[in-house]
C-alpha cells in the first residue's frame, strides 16, 4: 500500500516537472516570436 502511494507521488512529480518544462518552452518560443516581430517592425 505504502509503496503504491510512493509510486503515484513520483509519477505526479515527474508529470508536473514535464508539464512545467513544456510550459516554459512554449513561453520562451512565444517570447522569441514577439521579439522577432518587433525587430521586423523596427526595420521597416
Amino acid at each position: 500500500m505504502n509503496h503504491d502511494l510512493e509510486l503515484v507521488l513520483l509519477y505526479m512529480h515527474l508529470y508536473m516537472l514535464l508539464g512545467f518544462d513544456l510550459y516554459l518552452g512554449l513561453d520562451l518560443k512565444t517570447q522569441n516570436l514577439k521579439l522577432a516581430n518587433e525587430g521586423k517592425n523596427q526595420h521597416i
